[in-house]
């Protein structure tokens, strides 16, 4: 997509129901009717958001070209990504949107790894084209999704929401995994996906960029050549974002001590660690926990 980055608007995660969650839904019919700066401009978005078509075709650009979406695709956009809604006329579905924070509100770090590795599987194959089965399955969830995020507030809503997205995402890999969706994979996505996964699979041990170049066995250039070519973004920078995620999700357990956090993410110094920290966040890790953690 070519772009003026001075141009692109940056959009924050937001919620039209009363007791905000940090998963929402809404119908695409609404989003499109309330959104109209939205469509047709390019856009930076700070949060996730999945695009789920009942009926219709819509045309969405991204990654330099345009994604054509029809009744029963899904499909996925990451923070940071440069989008557009290029054709939405007469479509009908649900565009769920989340932050990162309700990732690592799970119960355990086995279903986070779970969680993050389909997402970013997901992204290679940028659509995937739900089978009957698995449709009528995601449809329902979609409005278990609606019933939960509108509904009077109570201590159990985002526990059940968690559920509710897990078994999303687990219908979602299913169809992934039939045999019946080709990716869309030439090797510079190939070898980016490759890169994230491994990413979140072993950031708790180490964080340098040529540790991940050896083990897919490229050289760094290669690496940086593929991120920048398939998500704009380099190696760097990606590993600084899975830290901070980590971080923030370890941090959520509050039997563990700061330092203890550091520690497990390779920070041989804690002071270092709560420098990354407030660096590429803008508020302390002690912040964090006290003010954005419920």
């Amino acid at each position: 997509m070519h772009t003026d980055d001075k141009a692109i608007i940056t959009y924050n995660y937001t919620s039209p129901a009363q007791n905000e969650q940090q998963l929402t839904i809404r119908s695409i019919e609404d989003f499109i009717a309330n959104s109209s700066p939205l469509i047709g401009q390019p856009h930076c978005i700070k949060f996730f958001l999945f695009i789920v078509i009942f009926d219709g075709h819509a045309e969405h650009e991204f990654d330099q070209h345009i994604l054509h979406l029809d009744a029963r695709d899904v499909t996925i956009l990451i923070p940071g990504q440069i989008h557009c809604f290029k054709k939405y006329t007469g479509v009908k579905g649900y565009v769920i949107s989340f932050k990162d924070t309700f990732l690592f509100e799970v119960e355990n770090t086995v279903n986070f790894q779970r969680n993050l590795a389909i997402i970013f599987n997901f992204q290679a194959f940028e659509k995937v084209s739900l089978g009957n089965a698995n449709f009528a399955t995601i449809c329902h969830l979609c409005m278990l999704f609606w019933a939960e995020v509108y509904r009077d507030y109570h201590k159990n809503n985002a526990l059940i929401l968690q559920h509710l997205f897990t078994a999303f995402l687990l219908v979602i890999d299913r169809e992934m995994h039939s045999g019946g969706v080709a990716p869309y994979m030439d090797k510079h996505r190939k070898l980016s996906i490759e890169f994230k996964i491994l990413v979140f699979n072993n950031i708790h041990a180490k964080n340098n960029v040529q540790y991940y170049a050896d083990q897919l066995n490229v050289a760094v250039k290669t690496l940086q050549d593929s991120m920048k070519i398939s998500f704009k973004e380099s190696p760097k920078k990606f590993l600084k974002k899975a830290l901070i995620l980590k971080a923030k999700q370890l941090l959520q357990n509050q039997t563990l001590q700061i330092q203890e956090v550091a520690y497990f993410l390779g920070y041989n110094e804690p002071t270092n660690f709560t420098k990354f920290f407030k660096k590429e966040t803008d508020f302390t890790a002690e912040d964090y926990r006290k003010n954005y953690i419920r």
